[in-house]
């Protein structure tokens, strides 16, 4: 039995406008509603001040600046402490939240100095490893030419001769057979440095892998009297990929021409290198187009100079004496203007299975430079072993914020969590006295997390903890 269609008449006429009316105040709430978490019930699970020692008002004259937020996802909370009071913003799909972390990458290798490579070839072995492996040529020898590859942040290389050794036992170096154009041809002998090799005399890297921007050009802090060079301050220029390709091939791999291993490319230019030191430390660039170098001199003596862009040295200050170390290195921290330069200076004497042992308190040295000139230049010791990842001077420069991540493990993954929701760590120090001022934690709210526990493409979502930093260090901070 059919159903008679039902058409509406004078007293049923359809008012589709009211239905639409309905729905359109339902989205408009449910956006209202998701703004107003957006803009304030985030805050429940974001970033709050917690002061628990204080003495005055020691957080007015520091302005610090970072982001929360979490692994695998874009959306970061950002946070700006200014004054002592806290502003936070919530911002979802972040550009930002990528952190450019590209540095100086240096590495060693092993290749064949240029008079012996014609006997080593002939000596060779050529064999093909696995059924459809390339074929590889292998040759013993006991001396080897030391080089080091260095990678710059902005994708360029260059490669520097460190001389010849006589090792104290014999390695092998391999050739590759490869096919890049369907026209066979092979690339050089050579051997990565790994630890425990043959070549126990290898120095530290030659370069301080932070980078900076030396005037219009890259900047490298060479460390050591090393392959004719002196410590101090250097200009980098290096070959993209495609100009290392196009390099005139200068020796042979089994009939093939190559490129040899012991070629340098790119160059490196002294830009000031001063005469006492012993070892250059790191280099910064700082305001009014100086550039900061840091370092040991004869005496152990931890020395600043301040240089201007001719090259010329304008300010130098001895700050402190480092006790002896078998490595010193050094570290600028986070920072969000040029006017300042805090460093994190620390010796070791022990090396593990690749991890650094400190033997020297570490020393923290403070820098201010205006006008070509220093106007705060001294250091403190970390007396509370607080590690730091940040280190700020007030706008007075007579004291200092030391700011750092308070990390838990949770099956064993790191996260920015802690007691009650701990996250960072601030404490402010007098300079001169180095008496604490101030004693707080800006908590994180962890407990609260929405993405606690949760897997994203199996892989656990944690928070992460970011300060800001200068685009010239390296950083996102303009």
């Amino acid at each position: 039995m059919s159903k008679a269609l039902r058409i509406p008449g004078p007293g049923r006429t359809r008012r589709p406008g009211l239905a639409l009316a309905v729905l359109t105040v339902a989205s408009v709430a449910v956006l209202a509603a998701a703004g107003i978490w957006l803009h304030t019930g985030w805050t429940g699970i974001g970033l709050t001040l917690r002061s628990q020692l204080c003495n005055g008002t020691p957080l007015e004259g520091f302005t610090l600046s970072g982001s929360l937020g979490w692994t695998v996802t874009q959306n970061r909370i950002h946070f700006t402490l200014q004054d002592g009071v806290l502003h936070t913003e919530l911002r979802l799909d972040d550009p930002d939240a990528v952190h450019d972390t590209s540095g100086v990458v240096p590495t060693r290798s092993y290749a064949l100095p240029p008079e012996t490579r014609d006997q080593a070839d002939a000596n060779a072995v050529v064999n093909r490893p696995g059924i459809e492996g390339n074929r590889q040529a292998n040759t013993t020898v006991n001396t080897v030419r030391r080089m080091y590859t260095i990678w710059l942040p902005d994708g360029t290389e260059l490669r520097l001769d460190a001389g010849d050794v006589s090792l104290s036992e014999d390695v092998t170096l391999t050739a590759t057979e490869e096919n890049p154009r369907d026209d066979f041809s092979y690339n050089d002998y050579t051997l990565q440095v790994l630890s425990g090799d043959a070549d126990t005399s290898w120095p530290d890297l030659p370069v301080n892998t932070q980078s900076f921007v030396l005037g219009a050009e890259k900047g490298l802090c060479w460390t050591q009297n090393l392959a004719g060079r002196a410590p101090g301050l250097d200009k980098g220029q290096g070959l993209t990929r495609y100009q290392i390709r196009q390099l005139p091939t200068d020796g042979m791999v089994q009939g093939y021409p190559v490129v040899c291993n012991s070629t340098e490319y790119g160059s490196l230019t002294p830009f000031y290198c001063p005469a006492d030191a012993k070892q250059a430390l790191a280099g910064a660039s700082m305001a009014d187009g100086s550039t900061l170098l840091l370092y040991l001199n004869g005496e152990n003596v931890l020395c600043a100079d301040l240089v201007n862009a001719a090259g010329t040295r304008t300010d130098h200050r001895e700050l402190t004496t480092l006790e002896e170390a078998a490595h010193i290195h050094a570290k600028l921290l986070p920072r969000t203007t040029d006017r300042d330069a805090v460093l994190w200076v620390e010796g070791y004497d022990q090396q593990i299975d690749e991890y650094l042992y400190s033997s020297t308190q570490p020393v923290i040295a403070l820098l201010r430079a205006e006008n070509g000139k220093f106007t705060v230049a001294g250091t403190m010791e970390d007396k509370d072993h607080l590690n730091p990842d940040t280190v700020l001077l007030n706008e007075a420069g007579d004291k200092v914020l030391f700011a750092y991540e308070n990390t838990v493990f949770q099956d064993g993954v790191p996260t920015v969590a802690g007691e009650n929701g701990r996250g960072m760590d601030l404490r402010v120090y007098d300079l001169e006295g180095g008496r604490l001022q101030y004693w707080g934690t800006m908590t994180t709210g962890a407990e609260r997390d929405w993405y606690a526990d949760y897997l994203w493409n199996g892989k656990l979502l944690r928070r992460e903890l970011h300060f800001d930093s200068l685009q010239k260090d390296g950083g996102n901070w303009k």
